[in-house]
């Protein structure tokens, strides 16, 4: 009687059941390969804002505005607006698009000061011009968070900001592209997936697919289940 033998059947596949796939776009930061299985995100808004103090201030201050780890910026109008200051120090309020607002003090010190509003998302840093005009009470900047144009997927990342932190659609292929841009794909929007197939782009594999993360695709109507492979028997 001839030995029996067991061959392990492992098609690497993404999907199993009620898969639904979506023309989209990849934003590629540079160029870059995604395998097949590489979870996506998508990219909300910009991480840097560009921002100018408004016309009529005292102070010839200059600001940057940089997103959070693990925040969305809203989209919209935002305001910043300095309280009583003394000797360009106190306090300063920032207001996001739908009127929720905070207030961080300047430290002092030094010629820069990294206003962290954490409950909206942002640092501000504002920069005293040394020789030029203390920024004075009153002073103010307004600037516009715009959302990327079509809201592109991007590879997910569990300490991405501004949407890529949030799971949102799965490759069922790999792609490629030799530099910077987007890429039309066709993605994988909702089913049942293969859990042990699932790749977090920085990581290079699928790790640290936590039980948070699962639950993070489920929400969406991508349902990630572990799958045992099934063996063939060949008594040939």
């Amino acid at each position: 009687m001839a030995n029996k033998v067991v061959t392990n059947v492992d098609i690497y596949s993404i999907a199993l059941a009620n898969e639904e796939l979506q023309d989209d776009t990849v934003l590629f930061a540079a160029a870059d390969t995604f395998v097949k299985g590489t979870i996506m995100a998508r990219k909300l808004v910009s991480d840097t804002v560009p921002v100018t103090p408004d016309v009529g201030n005292t102070g010839t201050f200059t600001l940057a505005v940089v997103a959070n780890a693990a925040k969305t910026l809203k989209a919209g109008t935002w305001t910043l607006v300095a309280g009583t200051l003394s000797s360009g120090l106190g306090p300063w309020t920032l207001t996001d698009p739908e009127g929720a607002a905070q207030t961080v003090t300047t430290a002092g010190g030094v010629n820069t000061d990294d206003l962290n509003f954490a409950n909206l998302g942002l640092t501000v840093t504002v920069t005293d011009p040394g020789s030029g005009t203390e920024f004075a009470t009153g002073d103010s900047a307004t600037f516009v968070v715009s959302a990327q144009s079509g809201t592109p997927l991007v590879p997910f990342s569990p300490t991405g900001v501004n949407g890529a932190q949030t799971p949102k659609a799965l490759m069922t292929y790999e792609i490629t592209k030799s530099g910077s841009g987007s890429l039309a794909v066709r993605a994988l929007v909702k089913g049942k997936v293969n859990k042990s197939r699932l790749v977090i782009d920085e990581d290079g594999d699928g790790d640290n697919v936590t039980a948070v993360i699962v639950d993070q695709l489920n929400d969406v109507g991508i349902v990630a289940v572990p799958v045992q492979q099934l063996a063939v028997l060949d008594n040939q």
